[in-house]
């Protein structure tokens, strides 16, 4: 009803709470498992999307990245995380926190896609951002250690993925 209500309007800030409803049903039928309606949602938001509302973009992409990831479409997430990430950088609006969440996907993303170096490159500054937190980021920490032990599987290494995985094992017992 929403939707359809904003739709009919003209003003810019119903235009703007438009696409925050849009990301809002895209979450909504992720969670139910219809992937390919909560893109459409998605892609809906981004268009609505001003200009000047960077931060509103950033969390659209977002959306739309995870869920590609979700639908193993790893060089579509890429791309969106990609350009998140860009906004992200730029505004420092959610910190570290946000960024390390980042780099990790994009680790994901440029594991499944068979770049490992470039991988590593973004895990392991993930892996940073998230020890380095003031106030802690356990679960940033626990999911960089993770997708690091799941790089060093892919490459061969399976000693340092076992490192890898007793760390994330210990970090997770305590968070």
């Amino acid at each position: 009803r929403s939707i359809k209500i904003l739709s009919g309007l003209d003003a810019p800030s119903a235009r703007a709470y438009l696409a925050r409803v849009h990301d809002t049903y895209g979450n909504v039928l992720g969670h139910e498992g219809l992937l390919r309606e909560a893109r459409i949602e998605f892609e809906n938001a981004l268009r609505l999307r001003s200009a000047d509302d960077e931060a509103g973009k950033a969390i659209t992409l977002g959306n739309l990245g995870r869920l590609c990831v979700d639908a193993g479409d790893f060089s579509a997430a890429h791309g969106f995380l990609s350009a998140d990430l860009a906004i992200e950088r730029r505004l420092q609006s959610g910190g570290g926190r946000v960024i390390a969440q980042l780099l990790c996907d994009l680790g994901l993303c440029e594991l499944e896609l068979g770049n490992l170096q470039v991988a590593r490159a973004h895990l392991e500054e993930s892996l940073r951002l998230a020890q380095t937190e003031p106030g802690g980021n356990a679960v940033g920490v626990i999911f960089g250690t993770l997708r690091l032990g799941r790089l060093e599987v892919a490459s061969g290494n399976p000693s340092a993925a076992q490192s890898f995985h007793e760390q994330g094992t210990a970090c997770l017992a305590t968070a």
